[in-house]
């Protein structure tokens, strides 16, 4: 199966839900797609299910847990930020 592809999902069905004000079941579909992202080494996707999880907290009324999940530190090698091998200098032109 495609665990990216079911947890964008999920990432959907989350932001369905805090649109509708359903701040617990918001953030626990986006709980449940963070495991699967953080396996996956899928940054940005990742980085939206901590963003939605921030807004369900601040929306319910726990503003300290939305600031300290948005400010978490990276939890995987696989996010990591690779920088380029490629050097641009007048050689390559």
């Amino acid at each position: 199966k495609n665990k990216v592809g079911m947890a964008t999902v999920k990432l959907n069905e989350a932001k369905l839900e805090l649109d509708l004000q359903n701040y617990r079941k918001g953030l626990n579909l986006a709980q449940e797609a963070e495991i699967f992202l953080n396996q996956s080494g899928n940054l940005r996707h990742t980085l939206t299910a901590r963003w939605l999880q921030a807004e369900a907290l601040a929306n319910s009324g726990e503003k300290e847990k939305s600031k300290k999940r948005t400010r978490q530190p990276r939890q995987s090698k696989s996010e990591i930020p690779v920088k380029p091998k490629f050097r641009y200098t007048h050689k390559n032109f």
